[in-house]
């Protein structure tokens, strides 16, 4: 999908593909040669790539005694500014595991003829993870403690160069809690003054951890800001600093891109914006991510090249190319390592674990973006306007095949083709929805060689919308405290995957984090694994467990709400249990169904049910939730996050509090009682007064109402 092999080299005589003390690992391009390091070996192979169909082994750089037992696995190329005029270029090879020293400066002036110059070993340093240069700064990870080790090189000359560097010019430590992985370093030009230069140092468990350098030569890095994350591996920013995506390397590990911002307090904000995991039937985790422009570069281990374009306003994520490198079975750390894309797009280089360096041609696949980001509701009595962007990429896509698929609960699919109105734009309505009721809905588009683009991506997924005019929450839980949750019922029996209440380890079946939509960081799921467990750590087994809600009144809402994760479908006998979601109007002594969840979306899925559809709303309510693993076993993990007690508007014109299809006198009746003020909130039976959703009743409103003032229909 939007990419083509150009030419393959894969003749490193060191045992058979999959044997790890010989596997390839990172690549980098420099000009007309590829530079292919090893994991578990102490050697880069230096490859002419100026003819790219037939690439050619030139020569090897191999570390000596007592280095060679090392690990070479990353490998970085500089065009090196000389201290007196002129530049040199410079490889850097890594030594870890079992060697004496951290790293190598190597010259590469003349590729054909590279020669070792500079062995680096800065205290902590002796075993070197990753690296990274920029403007004359060495910047080192261990991936053993939080640390960064930096080194000045502002001053370095091959030609003139010591032995050994072992003095740093900072180490900057207490990067997060566990240890850094990984390190990216940027010049951001600021709006009117000046530049700075930022620090993003992957701290696995304490995630992206970003600091100042902008005149590190004289002073220490100073913190900037922070991301979450989990097994947080690496990173890369947009060139303007305005986005920077993380990848996490764990069992259904993924991107998250963050947008950047200044915060006013000298510091920055990252605010999450989109993520991506792929299917686990693809691929165990994403690996290493190279930004060139908004067009991102993911070496994705078994789904190999994996290439999205970042949407410069909104940071949404959208598939533009794929190439697997890697034929065999998903099965942890093979395929596809690092993919660098700097020498064009016609020329991108992967490295591939077994089967070596991948030069590949990425013209980019065509794609479908939401440029104004999703509407919030469904309209109940007229249609909802949805626009999308098409991005042709390399391919050109049909513009009477953009199509919009749409579903209203109990109604066969509408297939709505799009309108274009320029600018690759297109616009459609969705089908209008009956109060109380959703609209699932996707978009398609078919390229000139009949290739399908969809969003969302994943087969199966789809936009969901609740049709309303207006929603006033009556009560939240998002769980950061326990209000009164139950854990077990009589009749319990699973073995494991209790309900508990946390900030869950993820799996390639349970989430990593809450509920994205909602705050802060915990929910209830089904059972705590260990961090990078391994798909089934701590699922449901042997039975069933059950959670129940604290006793809520339900007779001054009419919906409640919450938002579910559910996974079945993966491991042995897939697809062959349910969660029980019931509701209760007196106390837990009888139960009525709400839902039964087979749906295995794997994400966060927000569901809403209007109480009297199901029983009598009363003071006295429950909902409970089931989880169960019946014979035979199989993988099960539920979640839960955000409930809420709602009142949801179906009101037209605004205001029309009687739902009589028209706007008078008797809908102006309990106005005065309803204004609140600006700020003042909405109280109960208000919520049709409140026009411009913004928590209050106040003269706005009253203005919109009498715009609005039809009389008798």
């Amino acid at each position: 999908m939007g990419a083509a092999l150009v030419g393959q080299w894969d003749g490193y005589s060191c045992g058979p593909p999959g044997n790890d003390p010989c596997s390839y690992a990172d690549v980098v391009g420099d000009g007309d040669y590829a530079y292919l390091a090893h994991f578990g070996q102490h050697c880069v192979n230096i490859i002419d790539i100026s003819v790219p169909s037939n690439p050619t082994w030139v020569t090897d750089v191999c570390a000596d005694p007592p280095n060679d037992t090392g690990s070479a696995q990353e490998v970085r190329v500089h065009t090196h500014n000389l201290p007196g005029g002129g530049t040199a270029k410079l490889l850097f090879m890594n030594l870890e595991f079992n060697a004496q020293d951290g790293l190598i400066i190597v010259d590469v002036d003349d590729p054909t003829n590279p020669i070792k110059r500079t062995l680096v070993t800065i205290p902590s340093f002796n075993d070197v993870h990753t690296m990274f240069y920029h403007e004359g700064i060495l910047y080192l990870a261990n991936s053993n403690t939080p640390q960064v080790g930096i080194v000045d090189l502002t001053n370095y000359d091959p030609d003139t160069s010591p032995a050994t560097i072992t003095t740093p010019l900072w180490t900057l430590n207490n990067v997060g809690t566990s240890f850094v992985h990984e390190v990216h370093v940027q010049t951001v030009q600021l709006p009117g003054r000046g530049v700075q230069r930022r620090l993003y140092a992957c701290a696995w468990n304490s995630g992206l951890q970003v600091y100042d350098v902008t005149n590190v030569l004289t002073q220490a890095p100073s913190f900037l800001g922070s991301a979450p994350g989990q097994s947080t591996h690496s990173a890369w920013a947009t060139a303007d600093g305005k986005f920077v995506v993380s990848g996490e390397e764990r069992g259904a590990g993924g991107i998250k891109v963050w947008e950047v911002s200044e915060n006013g307090g000298g510091g920055l904000d990252l605010t999450l914006r989109d993520s991506y995991v792929a299917p686990s039937s693809t691929a165990f985790s994403v690996h290493n991510q190279r930004i060139v422009g908004y067009r991102l570069y993911n070496a994705w281990y078994q789904w190999g090249l994996a290439a999205f374009d970042i949407d410069p306003a909104t940071g949404e994520l959208a598939l533009v190319a794929n190439y697997d490198t890697f034929p065999g079975a998903v099965s942890g750390f093979d395929g596809a390592w690092t993919a660098d894309p700097f020498l064009g797009p016609d020329k991108v280089l992967v490295g591939d674990i077994e089967y070596g360096l991948f030069i590949l041609n990425v013209t980019g696949a065509a794609s479908i973006i939401l440029p104004n980001g999703l509407p919030s509701s469904a309209h109940p009595f007229q249609g909802t306007l949805a626009t999308v962007k098409v991005i042709e990429g390399g391919q050109s896509v049909d513009p009477e095949s953009v199509t919009l698929h749409a579903t209203v609960t109990g109604q066969p699919t509408d297939d709505i083709v799009m309108t274009p109105i320029g600018a690759d734009l297109y616009e459609a309505n969705l089908p209008p929805t009956p109060c109380d009721a959703e609209v699932d809905f996707y978009f398609t588009a078919q390229t000139a060689t009949l290739q399908t683009v969809r969003n969302p991506l994943s087969p199966g997924e789809m936009y969901t919308l609740f049709a309303l005019t207006n929603t006033c929450e009556n009560f939240r839980d998002n769980f950061e405290q326990n209000l009164g949750w139950t854990v077990g019922a009589p009749g319990d029996n699973a073995s494991a995957g209790i309900w508990v209440r946390g900030d869950p380890n993820g799996t390639a079946a349970q989430p990593e984090d809450d509920n994205p939509n909602g705050t802060g960081t915990m929910c209830f799921f089904t059972g705590q694994g260990p961090v990078g467990g391994g798909l089934g750590a701590a699922d449901v087994d042997n039975g069933h467990t059950t959670l129940l809600s604290p006793i809520f009144d339900g007779t001054g809402s009419d919906t409640v709400e919450y938002w579910r994760w559910y996974s079945n479908d993966l491991g042995g006998a897939p697809n062959q249990d349910q969660m029980f979601i019931s509701i209760s109007n007196n106390g837990g002594t009888s139960w009525v169904p709400l839902e039964n969840v087979t749906e295995n979306a794997n994400a966060w899925v927000q569901k809403r049910f209007r109480i009297a559809d199901f029983v009598t709303p009363t003071a006295n309510m429950r909902l409970r939730f089931v989880a169960e693993d019946i014979n035979p076993g199989s993988v099960v993990e539920a979640a839960i996050d955000d409930f809420a007690l709602l009142n949801v508007v179906c009101s037209d014109p605004p205001g029309n509090t009687t739902v009589d299809n028209d706007l008078d006198l008797a809908d102006y009746a309990s106005f005065d009682d309803c204004m609140s003020g600006p700020g003042g909130g909405v109280s109960e039976g208000c919520c049709a007064y409140d026009t411009d959703v913004d928590d209050d009743v106040d003269m706005t409103d009253y203005l919109a109402i009498h715009a609005a003032f039809t009389g008798p229909a």
